[in-house]
């Protein structure tokens, strides 16, 4: 019995032709459960920068030039940041989400959301500890306006390193395996290049003032690499 020929074509419905395919470009980008919350994250991410930007056009850029420029931080200082202060503080917890991220990524524990809201609150300790000393100092010395300075300087820096870690962590995502590893030594090195920024920052307001060098390498100890020290041992901890 002779066999009809259409029975033997099979047709996949799930196969798009595509001319030339062969000869396009393949890179396959792994996808894991942890994929959608990650886009969820992105997509947060890039609406508020929207929110920033319909709601002061001005603000972002003066970030940056006052992250830049300690003239530019002194101009900033005239505007009342009580005014701005829920966009401070939106700009600070979405940098330390992307630095929580970021240490979550290079540990392989990208999806384990306790502990990323774990160094997220770290952070945060940090950041309220850090401004209540310089307050502290001020009430002490009776120096308003440096201490004002230094506030809005622990603010803009800890804001500018997670938008500055931000663009190489949504890179990472969507990059092969093979790629991870050198963005991983930008992200270091950016990171570093910050710190050192931040500290010579921190060497112009005190001498600026004509505050001692004692208690500028006070500062330094305690408030700068004590935290880091500790985060290592935070994350040290979490990892056991």
């Amino acid at each position: 019995m002779m066999q009809n020929e259409f029975d033997t074509v099979v047709v996949n419905t799930n196969e798009i032709p595509i001319p030339l395919r062969e000869f396009l470009p393949h890179v396959e980008v792994v996808r894991d459960e942890g994929s959608l919350g990650f886009l969820l994250y992105i997509i947060g991410t890039l609406l508020v920068f929207t929110f920033f930007r319909l709601r002061d056009k001005s603000l972002l850029p003066l970030w940056f030039n006052s992250f830049l420029m300690q003239q530019n931080l002194r101009f900033l200082q005239n505007n009342k940041i009580n005014s701005l202060f829920f966009d401070y503080l939106l700009g600070l917890v979405l940098s330390f989400s992307a630095l929580a991220i970021s240490i979550a990524f290079v540990l392989d524990r990208e999806q384990d959301i306790l502990f990323i809201l774990a160094v997220v609150g770290f952070l945060c300790c940090v950041h309220v500890f850090s401004i209540s000393v310089v307050s502290f100092s001020g009430w002490i010395f009776q120096s308003q306006e440096m201490t004002n300075e230094s506030i809005l300087n622990i603010w803009i820096h800890h804001i500018i390193i997670g938008l500055v870690v931000i663009p190489t962590l949504f890179v990472l995502f969507f990059m092969p395996s093979y790629a991870t590893e050198p963005l991983l030594y930008v992200l270091f090195i950016s990171i570093i290049c910050f710190y050192v920024k931040k500290i010579l920052r921190w060497i112009s307001i005190f001498f600026t003032n004509k505050v001692s060098v004692f208690y500028l390498i006070l500062y330094l100890c305690a408030l700068e690499i004590v935290p880091i020290l500790a985060l290592y041992k935070v994350v040290h901890t979490l990892i056991e």
